[in-house]
């Protein structure tokens, strides 16, 4: 008895909700209910109309690419898509139960708003093809893609280490501030879908808004900046290597005999790859003066004293040929031998082509000099043959006693190797001591 009162005790219950669900069915998604929610929304919708007093667009940007960072011409592209969100009330709903609907941008309204600074393209961010997603409160987002070239001044003093900041400027064209007002939404960049780039690494993000006038009205404006770091790996390794490789070799200009006769073929060759490695530099820096890269500037100390090595080459090469019966002026005997003492140049270096040149260039030790230095001895009196522990001990004396006994005997081919030896040594500390500070400074 007990359980058949409370069978007809719920069947009231149930006979209402029955009815309640014949009466009202759940409008979910089908093709009549939405044709009839949009025919609701959009009677009497204009799209002109702004949807409120003053509309409010929240801004997003999603980078999914570096394109390029041109630094010669100055500009960042960039690929990615928009993320705007704003409130349209006349578009929601409450007695469909579809959560959302998309209309095409000729159907509603939309903002206007512009990449400032954009040098490819000045219009209005618009896509067709890109429906515009509602909700049922009226929300509305919308993600047309973007692919952006913008103006972005350019700093290469620190060229191939430069870091560079760009930024992309949105503003509101048409509306004035006290009729739409753009923001920043969430982070103002994301960077979810993002390829990282192969020459480039982002350091840091930021976004701002500001405001500014334009012939009495204010205007609003979302700024989205990137700060991006150079990787610098195919640089050094194809650019400044081979700029202090050359650089070296500027040394063995010095090193190299006159009598090769391949010194002024040699110092020319390197200048010009000097020029080669300069152009290559020239086409990746921009043509404005408004910075100067420090390798660019080490690039022309490098080239101008690759042009004075010729020069310096060139006196060599004529004092050294100079007719041995010219007489040498006693003060630059004199300046030839304080500067060898100076320069820690051995003397015997210096006198080593006077000895005996031989008619093919080599030197060598004549036995009239042998005698000359050691008359006591007789060619009777010799042994047959010499061990070569005493021919080496006889030549060690011969070389320790030349300079004792020829210091003021002075020659061109002397003083054209001591010239030789302290533009070596002049040139050796100047490239190491500027190689090594321009390259701390770029790394730094």
């Amino acid at each position: 008895m007990l359980l058949n009162a409370d069978k007809v005790s719920r069947f009231p219950m149930c006979l209402l909700l029955a009815v309640l669900l014949l009466c009202c069915p759940l409008r979910g998604f089908t093709v009549d209910n939405e044709t009839a929610l949009r025919d609701e929304v959009l009677a009497g919708y204009r799209k002109d109309v702004r949807p409120s007093a003053v509309t409010e667009i929240s801004l997003q940007m999603h980078v999914t690419a570096i394109n390029s960072v041109d630094v010669r011409n100055e500009i960042f592209s960039m690929s990615g898509w928009w993320s705007m969100v704003w409130k349209d009330s006349r578009l929601s709903w409450t007695k469909y139960t579809i959560p959302v609907v998309q209309f095409k941008e000729d159907k509603i309204w939309s903002p206007v708003l512009v990449v400032s600074n954009s040098i490819a393209d000045l219009s209005a961010i618009d896509e067709d093809s890109i429906p515009l997603r509602v909700d049922s409160s009226g929300t509305v987002l919308w993600n047309p893609p973007a692919l952006l070239q913008v103006s972005c001044s350019m700093d290469v003093t620190y060229f191939p280490f430069d870091v560079q900041t760009c930024s992309i400027e949105v503003t509101s064209f048409g509306y004035t501030i006290q009729e739409l007002d753009v923001k920043v939404y969430s982070d103002g960049l994301s960077f979810r879908y993002y390829q990282p780039s192969g020459e480039w690494d982002i350091q840091e993000t930021s976004s701002s808004r500001l405001e500014f006038s334009e012939d009495g009205y204010k205007y609003a404006r979302v700024t989205f900046n990137i700060k991006l770091k150079r990787k610098p790996l195919y640089y050094g390794v194809n650019m400044i290597l081979p700029i202090v490789v050359n650089s070296a070799l500027t040394l063995f200009v010095f090193i190299l005999p006159p009598e090769s006769g391949e010194k002024i073929g040699f110092c020319l060759t390197i200048l010009l790859a000097f020029m080669v490695i300069l152009t290559l530099v020239a086409t990746d820096l921009p043509t404005t003066a408004t910075s100067t890269p420090l390798l660019e500037i080490y690039i022309a100390i490098v080239l101008v004293l690759g042009g004075l090595s010729v020069i310096l080459a060139i006196i060599v090469l004529h004092i050294f040929f100079l007719p041995e019966h010219k007489p040498i002026p006693h003060g630059v005997k004199q300046v030839c031998l304080f500067l060898s003492r100076a320069c820690w140049i051995s003397r015997v270096d210096m006198v080593h082509r006077k000895v005996n040149p031989s008619p093919t260039g080599s030197t060598s030790v004549s036995t009239s000099d042998v005698h000359a230095n050691h008359p006591e001895e007789d060619e009777s009196e010799k042994p047959p043959r010499l061990t070569r522990r005493q021919t080496t001990l006889k030549l060690r004396n011969i070389q320790n006693e030349i300079p004792q006994k020829s210091e003021m005997d002075v020659t061109w081919q002397m003083v054209a190797t001591v010239i030789d030896g302290v533009c070596l040594r002049i040139y050796a500390v100047f490239l190491v001591i500027s190689t090594i500070v321009i390259l701390v400074m770029l790394a730094a």
